[in-house]
């Protein structure tokens, strides 16, 4: 397809469109700290390859990642890069054919969290981490044997305002599919979270 230039020619071969360059270049691996978590939350980082709506893309430590239409839970997959998804709600032109687009994360109570340390127990972890814009350090205790890869997403509720079970969202080390888990908060020793997981 030509571009549409001032005073280029009608077989223009360069990727001029309407006053912008399209690229193809995806956003590099980053780290997850507080200045990524502002600048992902502020708005889309790519355009989808197939309609040109604006998405969000996770990039993964290994070159690969994944396409987005919300940034944090529940991770709503962009559906023409979605290959378990054949209906798409955009048109050709990349326009949404709903009205209401999905809601923010907040909505739900999610919070993006920076985690500081983790301890191994043999039953699971400790993570000390940190909120966003909050120096106030919580400790949360999860039973898993899956690592945790901190330098990517991880968000986290409270499900109960009285108890403290919380529901964890993070992407395990090498896996672009973020997983749900639930967790203690606060939790500061093993045996503590033994005695809590047996009420939850």
């Amino acid at each position: 397809m030509a571009c549409n230039g001032y005073n280029h020619p009608a077989n223009c071969p360069c990727a001029f469109k309407g006053g912008r360059l399209v690229s193809s270049h995806l956003p590099k691996w980053r780290p997850w700290k507080p200045s990524i978590a502002r600048r992902r939350t502020s708005g889309p980082n790519a355009t989808c390859p197939t309609c040109r709506a604006p998405v969000f893309f996770v990039a993964m430590r290994n070159g690969g990642g994944a396409y987005f239409d919300t940034f944090g839970p529940p991770w709503t997959k962009h559906p023409c890069t979605d290959a378990s998804k054949k209906y798409s709600p955009f048109n050709a032109d990349g326009r949404p054919k709903l009205k209401s687009r999905p809601s923010e994360y907040e909505r739900d109570g999610w919070l993006p969290l920076f985690v500081r340390y983790v301890e191994i127990l043999t039953i699971g972890a400790l993570l000390h981490a940190v909120t966003l814009d909050d120096p106030t350090v919580l400790h949360f205790g999860l039973v898993t044997n899956i690592e945790v890869d901190i330098e990517q997403p991880i968000y986290f509720r409270r499900i109960d305002s009285i108890g403290n079970h919380a529901e964890f969202n993070f992407f395990p080390k090498g896996s672009p599919a973020p997983l749900y888990l639930d967790a203690v908060l606060p939790c500061l020793t093993e045996i503590e979270l033994r005695i809590h997981m047996k009420r939850i």
